[in-house]
Formats: C-alpha cells, sequence, structure tokens
C-alpha cells in the first residue's frame, strides 16, 4: 500500500530535447512498480471497512460505463479525479469532407483534475537516484593458446569470453554473446 511518507524516485538522463543547451539533464520518475486494479481495490477496502471489495467493483464499472456513455454522446467528462474529452486525429481535405474511419481515429484523452494535480505536486517527496549501469558478468574465458578456462589469458593470442552485459549500452543484441 503507498503511503504519503513514500518517496518519488528518479535519476537524471541526457536532454536530448530542445533547451538542452540551458539544461542538459532531465529527471526520470523511476516507479516502484506498476499499480493494477487489485492491489487498487484491496487499498480502497482497507481504508474503508464498511465498503466491501465487491462494492468498490460495481462502483468503478459503473463509472466506466457512465463515461463511456457521455464521451460516446459527445460530452466532455469532469471528476475530481480527472477530465476526459475526445478528439479526432486525422487532417480533413476540405469542409465538405466527412469523418472516415480509415483516415481517421477517435481518441480519449485524459488529464488529471486540477486538485490531485496540485495535491501531488505539493505533497511529493523527491529521491534522486543513480540509474544502475549493467555490468558485464562473465561465465567463462577460454584461452585458445594454453587450452585453459577461467585462467590468465596469453597477450597476443585468441580468448573466447562469454556471459551477458557484454555488449556496450547501444548494443542491439539481447542474447548472451560470445566474443572472440
Amino acid at each position: 500500500m503507498a503511503t504519503s511518507n513514500s518517496t518519488i524516485r528518479f535519476s537524471l538522463k541526457a536532454n536530448r530535447l530542445l533547451g538542452r543547451e540551458t539544461s542538459p539533464f532531465k529527471a526520470q520518475v523511476r516507479s516502484y512498480k506498476t499499480i493494477g486494479r487489485e492491489e487498487m481495490l484491496a487499498d480502497m477496502a482497507g481504508m474503508n471497512a464498511s465498503v466491501s471489495r465487491q462494492e468498490i467493483i460495481v462502483v468503478l464499472d459503473l463509472m466506466k460505463a457512465v463515461m463511456q456513455k457521455y464521451l460516446l454522446a459527445g460530452f466532455r467528462v469532469k471528476t475530481d479525479l480527472f477530465n476526459a474529452q475526445l478528439t479526432v486525429k486525422g487532417g480533413f481535405a476540405s469542409e465538405e469532407d466527412e469523418f472516415d474511419p480509415d483516415r481517421h481515429t477517435v481518441r480519449v484523452r485524459m488529464a488529471p483534475a486540477a486538485d490531485l494535480r496540485k495535491a501531488v505536486a505539493h505533497d511529493a517527496r523527491m529521491e534522486k537516484i543513480r540509474d544502475e549501469e549493467p555490468e558485464p558478468e562473465l561465465d567463462r574465458v577460454y584461452d585458445f593458446e594454453t587450452q585453459s578456462k577461467n585462467g590468465t589469458v596469453s597477450p597476443g593470442h585468441i580468448a573466447e569470453v562469454k556471459g551477458a552485459n557484454l555488449c556496450p549500452a547501444n548494443c542491439t543484441h539481447k542474447k548472451k554473446l560470445n566474443y572472440f
């Protein structure tokens, strides 16, 4: 269960966007884990013993159905948690052009409500962490000159290195690699 005493972890990454001259780094939030419906239901039920888990499920399902009903009718939805509205993606060739599902997409846009946004910003406690770079993990080094494993490697001769994370950070290989 998340508490108000929790900290939000972040690390710094190179800023590749406009403005990097004045801000060469940007913060990237590092989530502990993703919380799903089941964890949220358990947390809500634990906060109010008079409301059952099943009642919470019913209320959430009803809220989703009502939101869908209003959005499909073309309404904006404003709650104390979020604001939702529809947008249409895709261009129109002229004023006479009609909606075409092959060229246009209806999207639901959601944003946190102002009160929620302000409360989180006000109560947030931040903790800067260092990103852990993956380190090479050697499984085996084989020296072809001496035909020995995991010992001293003969200078100027071929050796085989097996292990994980042997590839540089920008490498596209995901499997264990062999280097000769």
